[in-house]
């Protein structure tokens, strides 16, 4: 996600990204996923029992 024209609406005009917009796009999906997986092992730890 280093402004690659492969990532955004220049090689795929039905992406709604453009090529200065990709590091925030990055930025968000990490920050995303991480939230997700923080969840899903609180919810796992919590089934266990562990907390």
């Amino acid at each position: 996600m280093l402004e690659y024209p492969q990532y955004s609406n220049v090689d795929y005009p039905f992406l709604s990204w453009t090529p200065s917009a990709l590091p925030m796009v990055g930025i968000t999906m990490f920050i995303v996923m991480n939230i997700v997986l923080i969840y899903s092992i609180v919810k796992i730890m919590q089934n266990a029992m562990i907390f």
